[in-house]
């Protein structure tokens, strides 16, 4: 079984082979070369083979156990490269021939896809032992596996992170609250991870139990950094008061109107206002409110271009809280998809980037209040937010 310095020394070095790709995005053939030499700095192996696949075209570099490029055995393994880059499962090593060459007959090439979801950006490939009993071939497998889908989301990120309406002063605001939403799902994830090891430990043999201290002694030490990370974003939050939501979502539909102009791409998207008189105030930071209704019509533009659709937006009170509806007639989006619509980076609709719905969650959370989607069976989509009135 690997050791517990084995694992943390391949893991820091992955990292810094897959933080190479931000250095190398515009040109698939530097990368592809880049990060074949690193990887062959990492694991022994007399076939090292990265083969990347980008918007920009393709890369393939092919080196042999000394770290040379070695052009002519590019050809003798691209077929089936470019074969696992298509079809491999991500997730999945696929077992290929190793190519005719001096020094390789008692080897196979372990190819592992760099493939997640939908998106496909090439693969990773070493040459190893047929027999595959060895620590250092199960360490080489292992972290193959994990370097490659680490890739594959940077690669995913690539395409799906387009800039945010706004300013770069809002940008920074939606990553500080994606920031705070991720380190709330990072802290259930450890607290899981400790439970679960607790639970090995009560049934598990001597041995494997402290083979667990490590694991716990760092998820432990992981979880207490987020929880500070989490009560220091708390801290130096606005202060809550009286609001009136309505007069929060006229003020932004105004805005809405004049960030436009008369020419923008949302100026023809009509949006209704249905509020109801003698609305509740909610207790809120007033500018959390303001940005919180400001990217659901953006969500709600951008699902709408080109589709001659209207947005509602909707107010009313009922058991002691407060709701607002913003209601659009754009792309239906399939029932078992609605639930992902608030994952970050999760493309669901068309306009979508993946972050504003997000941060919405977010900030929905930090208000106090809750915040779902519902598909219309006709087309469009309504986001429901119910927030804690100040009655």
């Amino acid at each position: 079984m690997p050791s517990h310095a084995d694992i943390l020394a391949f893991l820091e070095r992955g990292q810094e082979l897959s933080n190479l790709v931000a250095r190398t995005r515009d040109d698939p053939h530097v990368r592809a070369l880049l990060l074949a030499r690193h990887l062959h700095g990492i694991c022994v192996s007399p076939l090292t083979a990265c083969a990347v696949r980008t918007q920009d075209g393709a890369g393939l570099c092919v080196l042999d156990g000394e770290g040379n490029r070695r052009e002519d055995w590019q050809e003798l393994v691209r077929r089936d490269l470019e074969r696992c880059t298509r079809e491999a499962e991500p997730g999945r090593l696929e077992w290929v021939g190793a190519p005719p060459v001096q020094g390789l007959k008692a080897q196979v090439l372990a190819v592992a896809p760099v493939a997640r979801k939908g998106s496909r950006g090439g693969c990773l490939a070493l040459a190893l032992p047929r027999s595959r009993g060895s620590r250092s071939v199960t360490l080489s497998c292992a972290f193959l596996l994990h370097w490659a889908e680490d890739l594959a989301i940077r690669f995913e990120l690539e395409q799906t992170a387009p800039g945010t309406p706004g300013g770069h002063a809002a940008r920074l605001e939606d990553f500080a609250d994606l920031a705070y939403l991720m380190a709330h799902e990072i802290n259930n994830l450890l607290n899981n991870i400790l439970l679960q090891i607790s639970i090995v430990e009560l049934t598990a043999p001597g041995k494997v139990a402290a083979e667990l201290q490590p694991i716990r002694q760092m998820t432990g030490e992981t979880a207490a950094k987020v929880h500070r990370f989490q009560e220091l974003s708390r801290a130096n939050q606005p202060a809550h008061q009286r609001v009136d939501l309505n007069a929060i979502i006229r003020s932004s539909a105004a805005a809405r109107v004049a960030a436009h102009g008369q020419v923008g791409p949302a100026s023809s998207i009509p949006a209704h206002l249905d509020l109801a008189p003698n609305l509740p105030e909610v207790m809120a930071a007033p500018l959390d409110l303001q940005r919180l209704i400001q990217l659901m019509l953006q969500d709600a533009d951008a699902a709408l271009q080109g589709t001659g659709g209207i947005i509602t937006l909707h107010t009313e009170y009922a058991s002691g809280r407060v709701r607002l509806v913003v209601e659009d007639t754009g792309p239906a989006v399939p029932e078992p998809l609605v639930h992902r619509l608030f994952e970050p980076f999760e493309s669901i609709r068309p306009g979508s980037d993946g972050l504003r719905l997000a941060v919405c969650r977010a900030i929905t959370r930090r208000l106090q209040g809750t915040i779902l989607a519902q598909a219309s069976a006709d087309g469009g989509l309504r986001i429901i937010v119910e927030l804690p009135s100040a009655w």
